[in-house]
C-alpha cells in the first residue's frame, strides 16, 4: 500500500468514527466543502487530495496520528481526545 493509500484509509476511518458525533449542520458543511476532493468511492485517494493532505501536514495545518487507538469527546473542554493503546493522550483537538 502506498503512502497516499495509507493516508486515505486512515482519513476514512477517522471520519467514519467521528461522523456519528457531528451535528447535521456540520455534516452538510463538510460534504459541501470536502466531498469531491475526498471522494473515496473507488477505493483510491485521488492524487490531488493526497497532495493536499501531505501539504497540510508539511505546513503544520494537519496532524497525521500514528498508533491512534481511541477518540473520545470531552464535554467539559469540548475537545476530542486521541489516545494510544496504552491510554496515553496523543492529541486534543476541537
Amino acid at each position: 500500500m502506498t503512502k497516499t493509500e495509507r493516508i486515505g484509509v486512515s482519513t476514512t476511518r477517522i471520519l467514519t468514527f467521528l461522523w456519528q458525533y457531528m451535528p447535521k449542520s456540520e455534516r452538510k458543511a463538510y460534504l459541501d466543502k470536502y466531498q469531491e476532493p475526498f471522494n473515496l468511492a473507488k477505493g483510491k485517494l485521488p492524487m490531488k487530495s493526497a497532495e493536499a493532505i501531505i501539504e497540510g501536514e508539511d505546513r503544520g495545518q494537519l496532524t497525521i496520528l500514528k498508533d491512534d487507538e481511541t477518540v473520545d469527546y470531552d464535554d467539559n473542554s469540548r475537545k476530542y481526545i486521541m489516545e494510544n493503546e496504552n491510554n496515553e493522550e496523543i492529541l486534543r483537538a476541537e
